[in-house]
């Protein structure tokens, strides 16, 4: 379906498969504000994209997607920017119509191609529109170590952490630590074993496992020392606002040592939870030295009351707060924050994560969801 964007416009750089992406889109679209999932993870395969013309202020980005899925976009009147999936990885994109011979060269100048349209349309926008989260500081937001220093400069308690594949250092450090410690990915990831996805999460690692140098060098990673925790955060933020929530992961086995491992069960009770006054502004000040405006924080609650610091995903899951506890209301929550720019009567109530649910958008997607991952994982469908 052709969708011409002339009027005030969210454009959301993500995959049509991102449920985030799509309940938000959904909502904005429902109350006349107009959003476009821009969606690259079929490019160059599947998807056209072009830029034109680039010298105008009428430029526009032309798309087109399987599904007769067509726009048109003039850059010039969109508001507000939803970094929701900026997708640029070599291995997020679809290569399957590339002949092997040509992978090296179409990868080079495929993700140069979306590199620069990301850059295209910041410069073109200028400080006109808003940026969630802002694209020269999304790299730097993406730093754990950058994160725990800033994190500790503000007064935060972060754990002890070690990062890189030096097995001389991590076994000192895990010494150290009383002979257990914990191992984290930089970034969690998915293979398919045995017609199985299989998921990386934080594994508790002790001096047995870290006697052959060769894994350890050849998957570099965060070792923290071990923490007693009394309960975990998940804490939204959302510009000014900010949204906490108790997550219960040590009253499960399952959860006790990655609340995560309770995604598909959802047995762990979550709660809203009211941060001090200091802690806000704490976090406030953090997000401001980091430079993000929108995203997921981690902390733990420790045997003492004490607030841990562990990490900030610039955009990390929330939908999953407001299935198991409907009364935080993230959902609304993004709509107004993200189309906080669009010069129009918001004097109407926002619907709800429950509301998507029995939604033919939603069904929509599960339908799709279900055909993506009945084939093989797309990170694996070439080798460089």
């Amino acid at each position: 379906m052709k969708t011409a964007v002339d009027s005030p416009a969210i454009l959301i750089f993500s995959s049509e498969w991102d449920l985030h992406a799509r309940a938000v889109s959904w909502a904005l679209n429902g109350k006349n504000i107009l959003s476009k999932i821009l969606d690259v993870s079929r490019f160059p395969s599947c998807t056209t994209l072009s830029i034109s013309p680039i010298c105008s202020v009428d430029a526009a980005i032309e798309y087109e997607a399987p599904g007769n899925d067509q726009a048109h976009l003039s850059i010039a009147n969109v508001v507000t920017v939803w970094c929701r999936r900026m997708m640029v990885a070599p291995n997020i994109l679809d290569y399957s119509a590339v002949h092997p011979a040509d992978l090296n060269n179409v990868i080079a100048d495929s993700t140069a191609f979306i590199n620069g349209m990301w850059h295209f349309i910041y410069e073109s926008l200028g400080t006109d529109a808003t940026w969630v989260n802002p694209l020269k500081n999304i790299g730097c937001g993406g730093s754990k170590a950058t994160q725990l220093r800033v994190a500790h400069s503000i007064g935060f308690c972060v754990p002890d952490t070690i990062m890189g594949n030096n097995p001389v250092l991590i076994r000192e450090f895990c010494a150290r630590h009383g002979g257990s410690i914990v191992m984290k990915p930089f970034l969690q990831k998915g293979w398919n074993e045995g017609g199985v996805t299989q998921m990386q999460m934080t594994a508790r690692v002790t001096m047995d496992q870290l006697l052959d140098d060769l894994p350890i060098k050849l998957c570099p990673a965060i070792y923290q020392n071990m923490i007693e925790k009394k309960f975990e955060l998940r804490v939204v933020v959302l510009g000014e606002k900010i949204i906490a929530a108790k997550l219960n992961s040590q009253a499960h086995d399952h959860s006790r040592l990655d609340w995560r491992l309770d995604a598909y069960k959802e047995v762990m009770s979550i709660e809203p939870y009211f941060l001090s006054d200091a802690d806000n502004d704490k976090i406030k000040e953090f997000m401001g030295k980091i430079g993000l405006v929108m995203g997921s924080l981690d902390f733990i609650v420790d045997v003492d009351d004490k607030l841990v610091f562990l990490e900030v995903n610039e955009q990390g899951q929330f939908l999953f707060l407001d299935r198991q506890c409907p009364g935080l209301n993230i959902l609304q929550e993004t709509c107004a924050f993200i189309s906080s720019r669009v010069n129009v009567d918001m004097n109407f109530t926002w619907p709800s994560y429950a509301d998507y649910v029995l939604s033919d958008d939603y069904a929509m997607l599960m339908a799709e969801h279900k055909e993506y991952y009945s084939k093989e994982i797309r990170e694996v469908r070439y080798v460089l």
